[in-house]
């Protein structure tokens, strides 16, 4: 059995072995080389962070007087942010695009804002 001496000395030390014990000083002409290892970086553990989703790339595609074609979208939502108007499709996810050759109107009906196509 060998016994490290000290924990706040160098990574290697020199321990001598007696017929009395250890030391680590010489007292007879054995002498025994230890090598103590430290961590060089303390061990974290497990993170439960460390995920992220890509942006949905949500919001206005097509600006108010720009030229639209058929199947153009015009804005990307969640929920009915923007109503469509004339010539306006929505899809299943809220989606609005253009039905019909023109150009893009945004216009306020009541309190909603809704967007057609002139």
């Amino acid at each position: 059995v060998v016994r490290v001496v000290g924990r706040s000395w160098a990574h290697s030390l020199l321990v001598y072995a007696s017929p009395l014990g250890f030391s680590a000083y010489p007292t007879t002409s054995w002498a025994l080389w230890v090598q103590r290892r430290w961590a060089k970086k303390k061990s974290g553990g497990s993170s439960r962070n460390g995920r992220d989703s890509p942006g949905q790339r949500l919001g206005l595609k097509k600006a108010g007087n720009e030229w639209v074609v058929p199947g153009n979208i015009l804005v990307r939502q969640r929920g009915t942010h923007v109503h469509p108007g004339g010539n306006v499709g929505m899809g299943r996810d809220f989606t609005l695009f253009a039905k019909e050759p023109g150009r893009v109107h945004f216009e306020r009906v009541h309190t909603a804002k809704s967007v057609s196509r002139l």
